[in-house]
């Protein structure tokens, strides 16, 4: 596949406490990038997103698959699978019903949903 890291799922979101744009990529949770604009942001957690994974291959580690490949494989993964996602989505949705807006712990919303 040469280098997956341009399937990557990156997030770029601005931090008050930083007071600057960070990047983060699903795939490597360890890394971030702090930097001016989201432009910026973007390309810098790129490219260390990269150097990280052509690190791993020089030390004959296997690199994360990217989470879209992951969902056309079929592979198995941590990250949440689209089933989850779409049942965490509709658990939120339903939390901001009047019935449920007590449930603050997901997992009682869950509960109380399956009860």
């Amino acid at each position: 596949m040469g280098n997956p890291t341009n399937h990557y799922t990156y997030k770029i979101e601005w931090s008050d406490e930083d007071e600057e744009w960070v990047g983060t990529v699903l795939e490597l949770p360890n890394l971030s990038w702090l930097d001016k604009t989201p432009d910026q942001t973007l390309n810098g957690i790129q490219q260390v997103a990269r150097e990280c994974v052509d690190d791993m291959t020089k030390q004959g580690k296997e690199p994360p698959i990217p989470l879209s490949d992951r969902y056309r494989s079929n592979q198995s993964t941590d990250v949440p699978n689209k089933e989850t996602i779409s049942a965490m989505r509709e658990a939120k949705r339903v939390a901001k019903d009047e019935h449920t807006r007590g449930y603050r712990d997901m997992n009682a919303l869950f509960a109380h949903l399956n009860a």
